[in-house]
């Protein structure tokens, strides 16, 4: 453990002007949760349902192995991911404009910093979580958002169904500022939502994906499909680190998020 929170120490050195601007940064004796899902091939289908994964891609993960066994063993791999399928974190390029920034256009301390959760996980899932609840949460500028809703991924052959923030919620938020917005959910806006709205002829990225929209361009990032998020809510003190890599226009890339609370 005490070498994790150098690690991370050293990173906020790294990424941030003071790093004494964090309330919380890691402590020695801080546990830690993990946020990430084991990397596998089938890992998109799991997260999205084949139904939803028919219809947005249909090449699922693989990795090859690159063997030398003489004259000793050596073993190197290619890794062909689905970016957005698993714990992962979107850059604005992934919406809206192929012009907008990618990854690499942010420092490091935009992905890590205080945190706080938000139990929405007693409403149906389906729901738009309003923006009352998300002011009683009390979140700070420059804290990382976490929404919890319990979501559960579907069978099968089922199609996703999940909570989303409603768009005076998120608009909210990035007026505070947050530093960066994460949920559990499949993402943070309603795919149902979208076909909708598209179906009614509208084109205007701000009303399709109006939670990206509200997050993305004002340089929040988004995490979205997070695990064990549950196991947060009975901590004050959080502090999240979901450092991706630096993929040069990366619109989005899997990551392992971890939380230090005590």
């Amino acid at each position: 453990m005490k070498r994790a929170i150098v690690f991370v120490t050293l990173l906020m050195l790294a990424a941030c002007d003071d790093p004494r601007d964090s309330g919380v940064f890691p402590r020695e004796e801080m546990q830690m949760v993990d946020l990430g899902a084991l990397v596998t091939e089938d890992l998109p289908v799991r997260v999205w349902g084949k139904q939803l994964a028919d219809f947005g891609f249909n090449r699922p993960n693989q990795f090859e192995d690159i063997a030398a066994f003489e004259p000793t063993y050596v073993v190197d791999s290619y890794y062909t991911l689905f970016n957005h399928g698993g714990p992962h974190v979107d850059a604005p390029n992934h919406t809206g404009s192929p012009e907008n920034k990618g990854i690499d256009a942010f420092p490091l301390s935009a992905f890590v910093g205080d945190a706080r959760v938000l139990d929405a996980s007693h409403l149906p899932q389906g729901s738009a979580v309003p923006v009352e609840l998300v002011k009683s949460a009390g979140f700070n500028p420059g804290e990382i958002a976490i929404l919890y809703t319990g979501y559960i991924p579907p069978a099968p052959d089922g199609y996703p169904v999940y909570s989303v923030l409603e768009p005076a919620a998120a608009r909210y938020l990035a007026n505070l500022p947050v530093r960066a917005f994460a949920t559990d959910s499949l993402s943070v806006d309603s795919i149902r939502y979208y076909e909708r709205r598209a179906a009614e002829g509208s084109t205007e990225y701000k009303e399709l994906l109006p939670i990206h929209h509200a997050f993305l361009m004002s340089d929040i990032l988004v995490f979205e499909q997070l695990k064990n998020v549950g196991k947060l809510t009975n901590y004050e003190n959080m502090f999240f680190v979901g450092v991706p890599l630096n993929i040069a226009n990366g619109n989005g890339m899997i990551v392992r998020p971890v939380v230090f609370v005590d």
